[in-house]
């Protein structure tokens, strides 16, 4: 049998200062470093704006109709009037106190895009989808109003107002959607028993 091996003793080795070891030194190397990074990343801001302006001409080379209509990102700034959200709740027999309209479900925002921008040119909703892409979370960062032109933003009020004004003739949604349907030389199936 072998003999089992007898346990090493550690020995304790005294902690010293390095001489060469200079707080002060290694955080003016950390702030250095983290300048850096600032200074680069403003570098890399500068080539995202460039490379967005490249990308935007070729889009408008490429695609003159949706250039009209898409462009740049915009500030946010209010688009559709609570008006809007108001008659989809009175049409769905929805209490329309605002904290239920600031709390809108998720087919709004469906019935939004489809009443609104499936109106733009064929292609639109897909190109603002693809600049605004969703988060981990689901949701995008922006609206999809914030990527129109002049001339998009002057559309989307039209649109909006068109349909309120349809909104406002009817009484119940399968109506306004027959409407809808009709005025915008759109299909759309209505109930077998109406």
């Amino acid at each position: 049998m072998a003999k089992p091996k007898a346990p090493k003793t550690i020995t304790k080795q005294p902690i010293t200062k390095r001489q060469d070891y200079n707080r002060e030194e290694e955080l003016a190397e950390m702030y250095a470093a983290s300048q850096a990074q600032i200074d680069s990343a403003g570098l890399d801001e500068t080539l995202d704006k460039e490379n967005e302006k490249r990308f935007l001409a070729e889009f408008r080379l490429a695609n003159p109709t949706l250039a009209r209509y898409v462009g740049e990102l915009q500030p946010y700034a209010v688009k559709f009037p609570l008006e809007f959200y108001q008659e989809i709740y009175r049409l769905h027999g929805w209490p329309t106190d605002p904290e239920n309209l600031r709390r809108r479900p998720g087919i709004v925002g469906a019935w939004t895009i489809e009443l609104i921008y499936d109106r733009f040119p064929k292609g639109m909703v897909s190109e603002i989808r693809t600049r605004n892409p969703r988060t981990m979370s689901g949701e995008r960062l922006h609206k999809y109003f914030q990527f129109l032109t002049e001339d998009g933003a002057v559309m989307l009020d039209q649109f909006i107002q068109e349909a309120v004004t349809l909104m406002r003739g009817c009484s119940s949604w399968s109506q306004f959607k027959n409407v809808f349907a009709r005025e915008s030389g759109r299909s759309w199936q209505t109930f077998l028993f109406e």
